[in-house]
């Protein structure tokens, strides 16, 4: 228990991929999900508007 304390986490890193076990960095998984989320919404809302446009574009 007190081994854990005095590591620092690059030698927690180091010693979690010696023994095979899956390394989680970066921000929880729900907050990855809700920002690709809104990326793909605002893609989709840029590209429906740009359709949108083009159309009313050539209908002219």
């Amino acid at each position: 228990m007190t081994r854990k304390k005095e590591e620092s986490g690059n030698e927690a890193m180091v010693e979690a991929i010696e023994r095979g076990r899956p390394v989680r960095r970066g921000p929880p998984l729900s907050t990855t999900a809700v920002v690709a989320a809104l990326g793909i919404l605002g893609a989709v809302l840029v590209l429906t508007l740009l359709v949108f446009f083009l159309l009313e574009w050539l209908a002219n």
